[in-house]
């Protein structure tokens, strides 16, 4: 079965000053998107390290809708996101997009450092 693994990654988080205050909405916000498209979500959305989160999602109707519910709703912050479509190889827990491994982490893994190598340029 195909997947979409979705990294999203927040820009210049270092730069925020009170960044447990910035965590904590993201942390709502996710939470928002995993019962909005619950039927879309096969790993809940989670935050992974301090500025950086994933999702796994199993049909990709509501792809850009999710997106664009997180970037309005964490407003003025940026992020940018990587997304990877392929298998996952390892055991998916619907509860947190942690630990799961595969082609579609690799894929959005390699888009969001992509993108951060063009930025730096």
């Amino acid at each position: 079965m195909k997947y979409m693994a979705i990294i999203g990654d927040i820009k210049e988080s270092k730069k925020i000053e009170k960044r447990s205050i910035m965590q904590k909405k993201l942390n709502k916000i996710l939470g928002e998107v995993n019962e909005l498209y619950a039927s879309d979500i096969s790993a809940k959305f989670i935050i992974t390290l301090g500025d950086e989160f994933q999702g796994l999602l199993n049909k990709g109707e509501h792809i850009l809708d999710m997106i664009q519910y997180i970037q309005k709703k964490m407003y003025p912050v940026k992020i940018r996101f990587g997304i990877g479509i392929g298998e996952i190889s390892t055991e998916i827990y619907h509860e947190a997009a942690i630990g799961a491994d595969g082609p579609a982490y690799y894929a959005a893994r390699e888009v969001l450092e992509k993108i951060r190598n063009q930025e730096k340029k």
